[in-house]
Formats: C-alpha cells, sequence, structure tokens
C-alpha cells in the first residue's frame, strides 16, 4: 500500500515503466524494489514518507509494525500540510445527504 501512495502522489516509482511486461520482468522488478533507496522512491511529494518507507525497510517478515507510529507520521503530514487530523474528516461524512452526518459519525466510532 505504501507504494501505491507514493505513485499516487508523484506518478513514479523506479521500477515502474509502461514498457515493462511485469511478466518477463519480474525478477528485474523485485531486484529494483529490493535495491531501491527510500530517497529514490519518495521523490517529489512524497518526500514526506522517507523516513515511514525506511521504516518498514528495515522490518524483519516476522516484526509487527508500529502503528503508533504509523498514526504519528501520518498525522504529522496533515498538520503540517495544514489539515488538522481528525477520524471525522471524511467527505462521505461530511457531505452525507439529508443531515444524517450525526448518524454516520456514530457508527463510524464504533
Amino acid at each position: 500500500m505504501m507504494y501505491m501512495l507514493i505513485y499516487i502522489l508523484t506518478k513514479y516509482l523506479p521500477w515502474h515503466n509502461g514498457a515493462f511486461n511485469i511478466r518477463q520482468h519480474k525478477p528485474e522488478i523485485a531486484r529494483l524494489k529490493l535495491t531501491s533507496l527510500t530517497n529514490e522512491v519518495c521523490i517529489g511529494e512524497a518526500k514526506v514518507l522517507v523516513d515511514l518507507l525506511q521504516s518498514f525497510y528495515n522490518m524483519k517478515y516476522k516484526d509487527e509494525p508500529d502503528y503508533q507510529y504509523i498514526i504519528y507520521t501520518f498525522e504529522k503530514i496533515l498538520l503540517e500540510l495544514d489539515v488538522a487530523p481528525s477520524p471525522n474528516n471524511y467527505d462521505w461524512i461530511l457531505n452525507y445527504p439529508n443531515g444524517n452526518q450525526e448518524r454516520l459519525l456514530n457508527l463510524s466510532n464504533g
């Protein structure tokens, strides 16, 4: 999912080349994923994700992600963009028809 987010922000990944046939170049793509540095992957708008991606690169297969760190990092990015992090700040809640925002907020908060 991290690579998808980076691609959405940049329209670029080192191993993404429209000319590649994924089946034919699978070993090359795998090699690029294993050897690419975070600052080669996180360019442009995605530079804010370098530390988070590096933390993922440092994980072993059986490691459990540090979810608090992930949440903290995304909240920090939002604050740097002057966007207040809120679990209720979603378009589908804020623009919910017929004034039923309160009902939807109660459902989303468990």
